[in-house]
């Protein structure tokens, strides 16, 4: 399985899921139980995924932080372009996780009512992910977790454009 759909638990089953998860991850479970905001985590592999059709917005997190990230690439491409198209707020996270940033997440998809992407990667992966996010969607609000001296631009990234 390379996508879960968390809103679809029950309330005891995401009370479980509560103590079990890691501690940055809460206020998306908060989000969920008390503004009607659904979570959907993809993980990597190359099987297509299905975005959830749901009444609310969406909290997207892509999990590419595995022993070695991917990338965009270490995705289905339909499934992770659809996703990436419908989002109009993300982050890319390549450093430890900071819970201010999911706490915005939570809170950007619970008051402004829109989906939002939280793409979770390790630094050589970081300006891939930025790259993609904001080619699928050229409006998308980013921001950026990253380790001391961020990432590096590719030769074709936007970044040298005038």
């Amino acid at each position: 399985m390379n996508s879960i759909d968390l809103s679809r638990l029950s309330s005891s089953r995401r009370a479980a899921l509560r103590h079990r998860i890691a501690p940055h991850l809460a206020p998306i479970l908060d989000a969920v139980e008390n503004h009607g905001v659904g979570v959907f985590l993809a993980l990597q592999g190359g099987a297509p995924f299905s975005i959830p059709v749901f009444d609310g917005p969406l909290v997207f997190v892509i999990g590419d932080d595995c022993e070695r990230a991917l990338g965009p690439d270490g995705f289905d491409k339909a499934s992770i372009l659809a996703l990436a198209r419908r989002v109009r707020r993300g982050a890319v996270v390549s450093c430890a996780p900071l819970k201010e940033i999911y706490r915005a997440a939570a809170r950007t998809a619970a008051l402004l009512r829109i989906d939002v992407v939280i793409v979770e990667t390790q630094p050589d992966q970081e300006f891939p992910w930025i790259e993609f996010l904001q080619n699928a969607s050229p409006n998308i609000g980013l921001v950026v977790g990253t380790v001391a001296g961020g990432c590096k631009p590719t030769s074709t990234s936007r970044a040298g454009e005038q």
